[in-house]
């Protein structure tokens, strides 16, 4: 049972890179990063927006409000919003969501002014929807494995200057 969760996860981690590598052929991401599902608007680094992240700290509401402002018409169903308190990478805050066209959850990382750079994970969102900021560009959730059962994620995010980097791991979740 062990050794067949670890492949079930080997699988989803591998059938990941393997989707965003074919959309995204002109950047190579390190071994250890999950590359990018897709990076919507990146005006530059967002230096300039962090003394305003860490003055305020936005609401879940607010957060799920700004995305789905910016999102309007896109199809997507927001699960769950968690901010970000220490303002790490200039972040407001964090939503959890999934789209109409396929199975992938997604993460969206959101500055003040609302662009977003997003990761996705190949598997449908757990009942739970929850969605927990752990500090430092770093957030968990749960997905559901091929056998229906919960499998806790925990997602690093960070930025250097321009360059955007995902890291993934997975749990089984005990019920």
């Amino acid at each position: 049972m062990n050794l067949k969760r670890h492949s079930v996860l080997l699988a989803l981690l591998l059938l990941t890179v393997l989707l965003t590598a074919c959309a995204q052929p002109a950047e190579k991401p390190a071994e250890d990063d999950l590359s990018l599902q897709g990076q919507d608007n990146v005006p530059g680094t967002g230096a300039e927006d962090g003394a305003a992240a860490e003055e305020a700290l936005w609401t879940e509401e607010e957060i799920r409000s700004l995305f789905e402002e910016k999102t309007a018409g896109e199809g997507y169903t927001v699960l769950s919003c968690a901010a970000v308190d220490d303002g790490a990478y200039d972040r407001i805050g964090v939503a959890l969501y999934t789209t109409e066209k396929d199975g992938v959850t997604n993460l969206a990382f959101l500055d003040a002014a609302g662009d977003y750079q997003t990761c996705g994970i190949v598997a449908p969102p757990s009942e739970d929807g929850s969605l927990s900021y752990q500090g430092d560009g770093t957030v968990t959730f749960q997905v559901l494995d091929q056998d229906g059962a919960a499998l806790g994620y925990r997602v690093s995010f960070s930025m250097d200057g321009a360059d955007v980097h995902f890291v993934a791991a997975s749990d089984a979740v005990d019920s």
